[in-house]
């Protein structure tokens, strides 16, 4: 396990400059001043980016990112359903547990002479699920198994970091999560990707997958 996080040291080394950066954040605002400050700097391009970012955390991001995979490593592409269903899971049960509401309910209660800009055809959600943030869950357990299966050049590792950080911003952007809530659900999707990887890589598949057979290679990387 030690080995493998080190291979992958880059990927890793950007997370947890993220994470300080995140703690910092809660540190010094208040909860609700990340999405005021978004609501009140919004641009067409951002809206566009952030609207279509949001989406790498969904499963049409699995399913792209699992056909990439399979190229070089049917084990890989078949730990991502894995993961989305450890995501989803791991998410619904803290979102009940803890039932915070989302932004724009919150500033409704906490803060109604701030009126939040919202972003055209984005449908804001106002149920008591705000904290963790399950997209931003799903994007760093997505993008972690990528980075750990795939390419250990920096580009990849690079590429990897920043989609996941995309989806957790673009939560914020849309005033679909606070601050706290994104922080809170990257760190378990990195978990899972972590431990899904570990898992997969020593599972021994039937020899028709063609894992056994020399078809595939268990860990064999992108270029």
């Amino acid at each position: 396990m030690i080995a493998l996080l080190r291979r992958h040291k880059l990927f890793f080394f950007l997370v947890f400059l993220a994470w300080l950066a995140g703690f910092a954040l809660m540190g010094i605002l208040d909860q609700g001043d990340a999405v005021w400050f978004f609501s009140q700097h919004r641009t067409p391009w951002a809206n566009h980016l952030f609207a279509w970012g949001t989406k790498l955390g969904e499963p049409v991001a699995y399913v792209v990112v699992g056909l990439i995979l399979a190229f070089r490593s049917l084990r890989a592409a078949a730990s991502l359903p894995v993961a989305g269903v450890v995501v989803s899971l791991v998410s619904v049960v803290l979102k009940l547990l803890f039932a915070h509401d989302r932004p724009f309910v919150w500033f409704q209660k906490m803060r109604p002479d701030d009126v939040l800009t919202l972003v055209d055809g984005v449908q804001v959600y106002t149920g008591a699920t705000s904290f963790p943030s399950g997209h931003t869950m799903s994007a760093f357990a997505l993008f972690t198994l990528a980075a750990l299966w795939g390419s250990r050049r920096a580009w990849w590792q690079v590429l990897c970091f920043l989609l996941a950080l995309l989806v957790g911003v673009s939560r914020i952007y849309l005033a679909q999560h606070f601050l706290q809530d994104v922080v809170a659900g990257s760190v378990p999707g990195v978990g899972i990707g972590i431990a899904v990887r570990w898992a997969f890589a020593r599972w021994r598949g039937p020899a028709w997958l063609g894992w056994r057979l020399g078809l595939i290679k268990n860990d064999s990387p992108l270029p």
